[in-house]
């Protein structure tokens, strides 16, 4: 059976994201018997780019945790309101103010940007929109840095501004994302309950990285959480994928208590370098 994972990114940027990974993922799918026997939990859900490739992939089932409600930031980065203030930033940063991308933005022309983002963040408060959905979308275009939160102006009022915007008009896309998966918006640990695991379940777990910023998870989802879930998932017969690197000590949780584990390397494209992720796989 052929499989093409024809999507690239997810249609809105998401920290953690496993674009790089598309061609392990693509070859551990081809090393399973029949994906359309099975069913495939995405744990972690983020982006749902896991979830989308399962079902270009034809899984009989998807389950997607989208615990982060990226689904609601797809739904607010369609707004007429996001799209304008999208619109404006690129215009602002590469044709009035001639700016490269991925530039530190000059201070005084940061302001402006800082006023602008202020005032679309009172719109979303009034609105009452969580802003688990409206702040990532809203930070993302003006911090290339790993963490787009470093740029909050709504906590630094001077916070530093950068020219990562996309070029170009933003337009609606998404509106499809994950269709045919069935969406959950809970804690992990609720779907190994939830859901029969067996022989037949492909369990991808794709954790918030311990050494990162977690806001999700009260408490953070530590080693020892990763290390359980792994186990629970491999006592009921599951196939497993597991997505780590080495400075998060995923690496060398997993490889030490699952030692006949299959290691597949990756790059992980970030906005200012490539760094080397793996996939652990046990079929």
């Amino acid at each position: 059976m052929l499989i093409n994972l024809s999507t690239k990114a997810p249609p809105v940027p998401f920290g953690g994201g496993k674009k790089g990974a598309r061609s392990v993922v693509t070859e551990a799918f081809y090393a399973l018997d029949d994906v359309e026997d099975m069913t495939f939990i995405d744990f972690f859900g983020g982006s749902g780019l896991l979830s989308q490739w399962a079902l270009e992939a034809r899984f009989k089932k998807v389950v997607y945790n989208d615990f982060d409600d990226y689904l609601g930031r797809i739904r607010y980065s369609n707004t007429k309101s996001y799209i304008e203030f999208a619109n404006w930033l690129s215009w602002f940063f590469y044709e009035a103010c001639g700016l490269e991308q991925r530039v530190r933005c000059p201070e005084e022309l940061a302001e402006f940007v800082r006023k602008r983002m202020l005032d679309e963040f009172a719109r979303c408060d009034e609105d009452g929109l969580d802003p688990n959905v409206f702040e990532y979308p809203l930070l993302q275009p003006v911090a290339f840095q790993t963490r787009p939160y470093d740029a909050d102006v709504r906590v630094n009022r001077n916070a530093i501004i950068y020219t990562a915007a996309r070029s170009g008009k933003t337009r609606p896309t998404g509106k499809d994302w994950c269709k045919g998966a069935v969406v959950e918006s809970t804690d992990y640990r609720e779907l190994l309950n939830k859901y029969e695991i067996n022989s037949n379940t492909l369990c991808s777990i794709d954790p918030p990285y311990p050494d990162t910023l977690q806001f999700a998870y009260t408490g953070g989802v530590t080693l020892d959480d990763i290390a359980d879930l792994v186990k629970r998932c491999v006592d009921k017969g599951a196939k497993v994928m597991v997505y780590g690197n080495k400075q998060s000590g995923i690496y060398d949780t997993i490889t030490k208590n699952f030692p006949s584990i299959g290691v597949y390397e990756f790059l992980l494209q970030t906005h200012n370098k490539d760094g080397v992720d793996y996939l652990f796989r046990n079929f």
